[in-house]
């Protein structure tokens, strides 16, 4: 009988998102090519609107189950029927250390009782920069610490990152792996003529997102527009907070001098990258930084915040691709680190090493799933 791999998207963040689905669809492949076939990922997205839903997707099932009282127990019946034609779920993967991990722990417990659970690590919960954003942040810490414990493996995304969770977790050392994140994005950056002049434009990428530092992002564009205008703003993103973001942007530098593409297919991004001559990235903390790596890959120099990603990744590149961003400097010395990285070029031999390093990290987190469900691979381990 064929072994689930199942995902549990709480949010339907997973499902909803282009470029997230399609880094998933890659780790489906992966498992595909490397179990032959005796192995399968699915995704379990979960709402409260709609109707069981199951498909397969490239290699990847996508299965959808909402909540709703009176129709439960037959939508449960469906969804479960599913499961059943199509194999045995043997690994229960959540995405964070909270909700997601709590969900996981439940579903064990009552339906998947011979599983395995992998509990993801994405955040920077070791660091108290990250705990004290929010009261939220302060709970979510409170439920990884007894999630993290009950997991049979936990996955976090950088060494710095796990350090700092080993300091406060020292027992879940044994059990962790350090995989970083995949970016379906960076191989696209390996033939881009990284000689040509960059526009001078400030951009951000990612989720908008009061964790992501929008308000930094925004009082940074303000400090450059005081002294010049002839820069402009790109943003590729969506999120929670963004007709706020882009309303101060529009106040501050006007709306033509902002190019908002919203959420991007992965496959148009790189018409995106060439429009940004340096990306400002400033979350209050970060613990590894996918965006930092696509932007060099794509040969857009970084202008970061002192995170744990950020200041892991940095320590990697030429100490001119990038620029900290000291919260209490001058107006002048923004405008000086701006221009300072508008005129610096990429160099191809680092944009391939950071690309041929991404293309190694889908088979290591695939080949931790196999080895954890007991998956017999195509490289010969268990």
């Amino acid at each position: 009988m064929r072994k689930i791999f199942l995902i549990i998207d709480h949010k339907a963040h997973i499902r909803n998102h282009k470029s997230v689905l399609s880094r998933h669809q890659g780790y489906a492949a992966e498992i595909f090519s490397k179990s032959n076939d005796s192995a399968s990922l699915a995704l379990l997205s979960l709402g409260l609107n709609g109707r069981v839903e199951g498909e397969k997707k490239n290699h990847i099932w996508l299965f959808y189950f909402p909540f709703r009282a009176k129709e439960i127990y037959a939508n449960y019946t469906k969804i479960k029927s599913k499961f059943l034609e199509l194999g045995s779920v043997k690994l229960l993967i959540s995405g964070d250390p909270w909700f997601g991990g709590l969900i996981v722990l439940v579903l064990k417990k009552m339906f998947f009782k011979d599983a395995v659970i992998e509990i993801q690590v994405h955040a920077d919960i070791g660091d108290g920069a990250w705990r004290r954003i929010s009261l939220i942040n302060h709970l979510k810490y409170s439920i990884a610490r007894l999630t993290l414990l009950m997991a049979d493996q936990v996955r976090c995304v950088s060494t710095m990152q796990a350090s700092k969770i080993f300091s406060r977790l020292p027992s879940i050392e044994s059990k962790t792996v350090v995989i970083p994140i995949a970016s379906s994005l960076e191989s696209e950056g390996v033939n881009l003529n990284l000689e040509v002049d960059r526009p001078l434009s400030i951009g951000f990428v990612g989720r908008i997102h009061a964790d992501r530092g929008i308000n930094k992002f925004i009082e940074v564009v303000e400090a450059i527009n005081s002294e010049r205008q002839d820069f402009t703003v790109v943003i590729a993103g969506s999120g929670p907070n963004s007709e706020e973001f882009l309303t101060a942007l529009r106040t501050i530098v006007g709306i033509h001098r902002i190019s908002n593409y919203h959420e991007v297919d992965p496959r148009q991004m790189r018409q995106i990258w060439t429009q940004i001559g340096v990306l400002l990235s400033c979350p209050q903390a970060e613990s590894f930084g996918r965006t930092l790596r696509e932007a060099i890959s794509f040969g857009v120099p970084i202008w970061i915040s002192p995170t744990s990603g950020g200041l892991e990744f940095a320590e990697t590149l030429k100490n001119e691709y990038f620029e900290l961003l000291d919260p209490k400097i001058s107006v002048e010395k923004v405008v000086q680190q701006f221009l300072s990285l508008s005129k610096i070029k990429i160099d191809n031999e680092s944009a391939k090493k950071v690309i041929e390093e991404n293309e190694l990290f889908t088979g290591q987190l695939v080949q931790s799933w196999l080895k954890l469900a007991e998956v017999e691979s195509s490289e010969g381990t268990r």
